[in-house]
Order: C-alpha cells, then sequence, then structure tokens
C-alpha cells in the first residue's frame, strides 16, 4: 500500500524507472497509467492478461479501480490495482494514495480472514467499502446541512409575513449569503447522487463479474476439500454483501433525490410566494390609479359643463357690445336669455362630442384586446393539457387574491 504523500497529489513521488521496474515486479497492468490521471466517477475495468513468469507464460484476471475524484475531493482518493493469477496461487495488489488509517483497517482485515485474502475479489471488495464510507460520510456533512437550508427557506417565509416591512439592507445580504450557499448544497448533494448512481453500477457490475468466476474454479491447483468449501463461502459472502450495498447505496440516492426535490419545492413555494405579494401589489396600484382616473374624469367634466358658459360670459360682458344703451334703466339685459340658450346648447355639444371620442377611443382599445385574446387562444390551444391546467390554476389563484 502506497501511502498518501499530500492531500492534493495525484502523480508519484519517485522517478519513471522506479515505477517502471516496480510495476514489473508486482505485475501491474499498464491500464494503471491510463485510470491513474482521470477525473471520473468511480472506475472498476476486469480484463484478462497474459504474464510472461520464468518457465512459462501464465494467465490472469487484472482489476483496475479508481476512487470517484469527480463528485468527491481528490483530498481522499485511492487507485487499486489488483492481479489474479488462475493458475498459480499468486495476487498481486497495489493501492495507491492509501490513507494510514485505512492501510491498518486492510491490514487487520487480511490478518482476520486469512484464507478468504486470497479470492480474487477480495481487494475490489476492499475497494468499494471504501468508496461507500467515502460518500455516507459526504452525504451525512452535507445532507443535514441541506435539511437545515429547507427548514430555514420555510421559516424566512413566516418571519416575512409576520414582519410586515420592508427589509433593511443587512437582512437582504444575509438572505443572499445563505441563498448562495443553498446552491453550492445543492450542486453539492446532486453531485452525491451521481456518485451514489456511479458506484451503484460498479457494485451491479462487480456483482455480474463475482457470478461468473462462481462458476468455474478458481485455481485448478486447491485439492483440499476445506480450501474448496472456503472459497465457495467467501463468494457467497461477497455476493451477499454486494447485494446489502446495492440496497444501501439506493436508499442513499433516494434520500439524495428527496433532499434536492424538497430544496427545489421550497423555491418554489418561496417564489409564488413573492409572486402573490407582487401581484397583490400591482392590483392594489391598479385599484389606485382607477380611482385616480375616476377623479380626473370627474374634474374633466366639472370643466367641459364650466368653461362654456364662462367663455361666453367673457364674450358678452367684452366692450364690443353695446346689450343696454348708456341712458337705460334696465338692470338685467333682455339678452340674457340667448347667453344662457347659447350657454346650454354649446355645453351639450361639448359634452356629446368628448363622450363619443371617448367611447371610439374604448372601442378600439377593446378591439386590440380581442385581437390579442384570440392570438392567446390559439397559442393555448396548441399547448399540452397539463400546460392548461396550470393556466387554470393561476388564473384561480389571481382571482383570489382580487378577491383577497
Amino acid at each position: 500500500m502506497h501511502v498518501r504523500q499530500d492531500g492534493t497529489a495525484n502523480s508519484i513521488p519517485y522517478s519513471e524507472a522506479t515505477f517502471k521496474s516496480m510495476s514489473r515486479k508486482m505485475y501491474q497492468h499498464r491500464s494503471l497509467a491510463l485510470a491513474m490521471p482521470r477525473t471520473s466517477t468511480v472506475i472498476f475495468n476486469s480484463k484478462h492478461a497474459d504474464w510472461e513468469c520464468t518457465d512459462s507464460e501464465e494467465q490472469s484476471i487484472v482489476y483496475s479501480c479508481r476512487s470517484d475524484t469527480e463528485s468527491l475531493p481528490r483530498k481522499d482518493d485511492i487507485l487499486l490495482s489488483t492481479t489474479y493469477f488462475i493458475e498459480k496461487p499468486w495476487t498481486f495488489s497495489v493501492m495507491y494514495g492509501c490513507p494510514l488509517e485505512f492501510t491498518e483497517e486492510i491490514t487487520s482485515r487480511l490478518k482476520r480472514y486469512k484464507q478468504s485474502s486470497f479470492h480474487p475479489l477480495m481487494f475490489p471488495m476492499i475497494f468499494v467499502e471504501y468508496e461507500r464510507t467515502r460518500f455516507i460520510k459526504a452525504l451525512s456533512v452535507d445532507g443535514p446541512r441541506l435539511k437545515q437550508r429547507i427548514m430555514d427557506l420555510e421559516n424566512r417565509l413566516e418571519d416575512d409575513k409576520n414582519r410586515g416591512k420592508r427589509p433593511s439592507r443587512d437582512f437582504n445580504r444575509r438572505m443572499a449569503e445563505k441563498d448562495c450557499e443553498s446552491t453550492r448544497l445543492w450542486i453539492d448533494v446532486n453531485s452525491l447522487k451521481i456518485g451514489f448512481e456511479s458506484l451503484k453500477k460498479v457494485l451491479l457490475s462487480l456483482d455480474e463479474h463475482s457470478h461468473t468466476i462462481n462458476k468455474h474454479k478458481l485455481r485448478p491447483d486447491l485439492k483440499r476439500k476445506n480450501e474448496i468449501v472456503q472459497g465457495s463461502k467467501t463468494s457467497e459472502n461477497i455476493a451477499s454483501r454486494i447485494q446489502e450495498m446495492i440496497a444501501e447505496i439506493e436508499s442513499k440516492i433516494r434520500e439524495c433525490e428527496g433532499l434536492l426535490n424538497g430544496m427545489a419545492l421550497s423555491i418554489q413555494v418561496e417564489w409564488n410566494y413573492h409572486t402573490r405579494r407582487d401581484a397583490k401589489a400591482t392590483i392594489i396600484i391598479a385599484q389606485s390609479s382607477q380611482r385616480d382616473s375616476a377623479q380626473m374624469r370627474l374634474i374633466s367634466l366639472v370643466g367641459m359643463i364650466f368653461l362654456p358658459g364662462t367663455f361666453l360670459a367673457t364674450l358678452f360682458s367684452m366692450s364690443f357690445f353695446q346689450w343696454i344703451p348708456d341712458n337705460s334703466a334696465e338692470v338685467v339685459s333682455p339678452w340674457i336669455a340667448v347667453y344662457f340658450g347659447l350657454t346650454i346648447i354649446i355645453t351639450a355639444a361639448t359634452i356629446w362630442k368628448w363622450k363619443t371620442w371617448t367611447a371610439k377611443d374604448f372601442q378600439d382599445i377593446d378591439i386590440s384586446q380581442d385581437v390579442e385574446k384570440g392570438s392567446t387562444y390559439t397559442d393555448d390551444s396548441q399547448r399540452s393539457p397539463v400546460n392548461n391546467v396550470d393556466r387554470n390554476r393561476d388564473d384561480i389563484e389571481f382571482q383570489t387574491i382580487i378577491h383577497q
């Protein structure tokens, strides 16, 4: 086991010649060089390879395993290369980047299961157990944090309803920081979900490979009955453990999906709340504008009523006309009936013309709205029934806000 030197290192701390010499003596396959620099999800490859030994050419099964470096950080990833010889009791395995505490765990496990240590899937099982621990540990950190952010979104809505006033600038800044943190948590949990799904595929591939191995003898040179029985029991235990891990990984995938859906639902609820609040404010503004418009119409009507009379009164009082002789004793001019008659006629004509003009404008507006409504109905007819149901639901919510 090659102990990790640096948390971010992705190369070995010795020369290329030393690496080639060690690879040749430890029977490491060249596929190891392809898996080492890759940044991807969990990798598990198995292939048959022939090796030139001292006296003959030996067949083997080569396993190359790479930790997930896309969903999880590189600081605790490992690389495993295992070569299992079919005709000889040899198993060569090298693990790169192994943490010190995990090295001790592997050593104690090999000492505890001496007869099972030479099973071809012993080291790949150790690898998937390590990956399982990495993912579950990461989910145990990010999962509760994302769940708390979901609850914070709900509490923020309640505080916003109870506060009833405009939030301060500091409050908005804190909320923006928490929203950024929520986005990062959502991305991390989504990456964990993808990693869990990749690990599940690796376990399924490992399970299929274990069944393939069980159909053949592990080594033809095993003649003693207890060794054959021990190998059969080990294969059964490995297959059972793989099924247990698959079930556990599926539950973790469902947990990630629940967290992601809960976060999406909370964001949607908050969005709907702010949308309804903005719609209510828009309705209040529209009602205020309607009242102002009614008052302006009343002012215009009063002006049109008094403006013709004022104009005629000014006209009749001008010095251009002499309605009453200078030596006359009359107080009221006999032409006052002309003044009132003209005032009534001109006022009525002005009001009629104003109503005709405004009615024509309203008619043009109604025609344009009907045209827009017709195009909207055409678009709605091309939509799916689900979108029409959502539109009807939005209309019902809008009518509810109006009644409130």
